[in-house]
This record gives structure tokens, sequence and C-alpha cells, in this order.
């Protein structure tokens, strides 16, 4: 075996070990003996990536299920103004304003409705916070700057009581309707800065109550919150440029700040409160999984025990290189992550049918070549390497179309688009460095 071959073989070897091991579920090993002491883990791992700000982690510990696969969150809100007269025109307004926070938040599996005539209601998966998407959906999207009524009471020893009693600030004018959004940056230290960007008029607005409040706080509250979410000190130095969007630095999420701005840019017509969050069981059925997976498996057996009947020895080069590239799409499913959806189940079957079916034209070409005589090189390269256009072509043009389009479309058709670039990814290394590996290393004695 040349050392290009043996090289191949070892780079398989450690994709199938990676990719099992970010697969797997969360399997704790204990030894605990006279000899021997082990406190360790197979699977479930969560990766922590330092990052300036902040570090980000990936969480690898269970597969990412959608409200129809597995467990759902109900998310109930009611209107605050329950006499409203206008109901029947501020619901459905309500809920498309909803729909398009959640998309642009990138939470794509979600379904809304009207619960009854003075409520809706919100469901998502289990694995979606309900924390962040009802502070997101309740968030009204409105800003205002407030300043100090008495500047003779501040000093840093009240800074407490200025967060508390909000009979100590009155209004500047300056709302949301002067500003376009937040910027976030981070600084060349790490430090995370939040830009408040003005239009040109708001931030006159601004620059002018600043000159009249230096050494003053002035508060921004968000969302029609009685209290300030931040109550800079104004220091002179922010005057010496008028033209450029003041910045708070601090440590801010930027998750946060994202959502705050969605919330800017798609205001509620009217305020909402939150009622309560149920729990829902998947409506495809408790052990859906369990029995795809089975029926999956039963299938996968039939189709594997038919290439070593018809095959023989070669037909098991087409199972092991199955078994090496299919925890590949498992393992992606974890990184990106990609929920386990319906539409993710067929991608699956179709990206092993698709195997299947190389791996059937691949053995057949084989076999046909051997019995006319011809080398096992020749056989080979007949058909890895003139022959491959015929199925190499038409799996690379899905896996560019897909991929465009899983950064261009929003909501359930990205996922599937995603779901379907990782699947054809997996195809194309399954047939160029897989497969002809394995059948070589197989096949070599025939040379």
């Amino acid at each position: 075996m040349s050392k290009n071959e043996t090289f191949k073989l070892s780079l398989i070897s450690i994709i199938f070990t990676i990719s099992l091991l970010i697969s797997l579920p969360y399997i704790p090993i204990s030894v605990d003996s006279s000899l021997l002491r082990i406190e360790t883990q197979l699977g479930g791992y969560e990766i922590t990536i330092p990052q300036k700000d902040g570090d980000k982690v990936i969480d690898l510990k269970d597969f990412k299920k959608s409200k129809e696969v597995g467990e759902s969150q109900k998310i109930v809100l009611s209107l605050q103004d329950e006499n409203m007269q206008n109901r029947e025109e501020v619901l459905p307004s309500l809920i498309s304003t909803i729909e398009r926070r959640l998309n642009l938040a990138g939470i794509s599996d979600f379904q809304t409705g009207q619960e009854d005539e003075n409520s809706l209601y919100v469901i998502i998966p289990q694995h979606e916070s309900s924390e962040r998407v009802s502070n997101l959906i309740l968030g009204t999207g409105r800003v205002s700057f407030k300043k100090v009524k008495n500047p003779d009471e501040w000093s840093q020893e009240e800074i407490a009581n200025f967060y508390t009693e909000i009979d100590r600030w009155e209004d500047t004018g300056i709302t949301d309707s002067d500003m376009t959004g937040f910027l976030y940056t981070v600084t060349p230290t790490g430090e995370s800065l939040l830009q408040i960007s003005f239009t040109n008029e708001g931030r006159e607005k601004f620059y002018n109550e600043a000159e009249k409040n230096i050494g003053l706080p002035i508060g921004m509250y968000i969302n029609d919150y009685e209290y300030p979410l931040l109550m800079p000190v104004i220091s002179e130095n922010i005057l010496n440029d008028r033209n450029s969007d003041p910045g708070i630095s601090g440590n801010f999420p930027q998750q946060d700040i994202n959502d705050l701005n969605l919330q800017i840019k798609n205001p509620l017509p009217v305020r909402l409160s939150l009622l309560e969050t149920l729990i829902m069981s998947s409506s495809m059925g408790s052990n859906f999984i369990y029995s795809y997976l089975t029926a999956f498996s039963i299938g996968l057996t039939i189709v594997l025990a038919f290439f070593v009947i018809k095959f023989n020895l070669l037909g098991l080069t087409y199972v092991l290189s199955l078994a090496l590239s299919l925890p590949l799409f498992a393992a992606f499913s974890k990184i990106m992550p990609i929920p386990i959806t319906p539409s993710y189940i067929s991608v699956l079957i179709l990206v092993t049918g698709i195997m299947t079916v190389v791996g059937y034209t691949v053995l057949k070409s084989i076999v046909e070549n051997t019995k006319q005589e011809k080398p096992f090189d020749y056989a080979l390269y007949q058909t890895f390497g003139k022959d491959k256009g015929k199925f190499s072509a038409s799996s690379i043009l899905v896996f560019f179309v897909s991929l465009i389009l899983s950064f261009i479309l929003t909501g359930s058709a990205k996922s599937f688009m995603s779901e379907l670039f990782s699947g054809m990814l997996v195809v194309i290394y399954f047939y160029t460095l897989v497969f002809p590996s394995i059948i070589l290393s197989f096949g070599g004695y025939k040379k």
C-alpha cells in the first residue's frame, strides 16, 4: 500500500472518530480501583471557543429536535388592554410582527396563532430558550432618554437610588424615532462597546442635552420599562466630536443587542403580557425517533445484505464506506446545529439512497470490467476517473445551490437547505474519498 493510500485511510479514520465522538450522547466512564481511577466521558461534550467578546460554547450534549419530533414549549401571551375595541385588527398585526422578529432572530422552527379573543400563542422547540423568546416578543421596541430632574440631588453615592426611584427623572424628548439602532463593536483591548446610532437630527438633540448635563447621568430606557437599562455619566470629552455617534463601554452580550435592534425596527402596535409557558409533547408521538430508527435500521440491513450477496467480499466495501460516512452527517447536525425535523429525516433517507445508488453503480462497473479480464487498477480508474461525472455533477450542483440558498433564505426553508447541503457534502465525501480508498485497500490484491 502506497503512502498516499495510507494517508487517505488515516484521514478517514480521524474524521470518523471525531464524527462519532460528536454524535454520541453523554456516556459516563468511571473506574475506581486500587490500581486505576478514571472519571471521564464519551460524547455529550461542550466545546468552549475563546473570543474577544466572550467565550462561545458549542453544546454537543444532545441532538436538537424540532417541535414535531421532540417536546415543545407553548408561550401564551395576552393583551394588556383587554377592553381594546379593535382587537380583530390588532391581533393579526401582532402575530405578523412576532413572526418577523423570530425569523430575523434566526428562530426558524415556531408556530404562532390566536388562543382566544384576548390572547395568542407561540410554540417553540424545547431546545430554544423560552426566556429569550419571551423577552424578544414582549419588548415593545420603544427607547427613550431621560435626564436628572434635580441636578443638585445627584452624587455617586446616590446612584442606586437613581436606578430605582423613577420620580428623579424627566424626559428629554429623545426617543427611538431619533435612532436607527444600536451598533455592537469590540475595542482592540477586547472590551465590548455599545454605540448608539442616531439620525442626524437625533444626534444633534442628544449632544445639546449632553452639553447641559456634563457630570450628570443620562438614563436610557427600553421597551417601556420603568427603570433605566443604562445610566452613563456624561463626561466633558463627549463633546469633542459631535459628528460621531456616542458609545458606552461595558459588558454587553451581543445577542441581547441584536434582539433589541429587532424590537426597535419591528415595534409592537400594543403591549403584551406573559400568561404562562407550557410543556407540550411531540405532535408525532413520544416514540417517533425510536420507531423511525428501527424502520431505518431494518431497511438498511436489508440493503447491506443485498450488497454482500450480490458482490460478495467487494460488497463489504460499500457496507464499511457507508458506516464510515453517515456519522459525519450526524456530526454536522450537532455542530451547525441542524434540528432533527421531518425534513432532516427525509434528507437522511435521500443521502443514504444516493450513496446506495453510487455504491451499486460503482461495484457493478468494477465487476463487469474485471470479468473482461481487465486489470483491477483499470476498472477502478474507469469507474472513479472517467465515469465519475455521471453521479458527481448532480450532487455538486445540489450542494452549491443549497449552500447559497441557506445564506439567503430564512425560516424553515433555511433549515432545509442547511440539511440538504450538509447531506450532499457527505455524499461527495463518500464517493471522492471514502469509497475509492476502501475499495482499493480491499481489492489491491487483484492487481
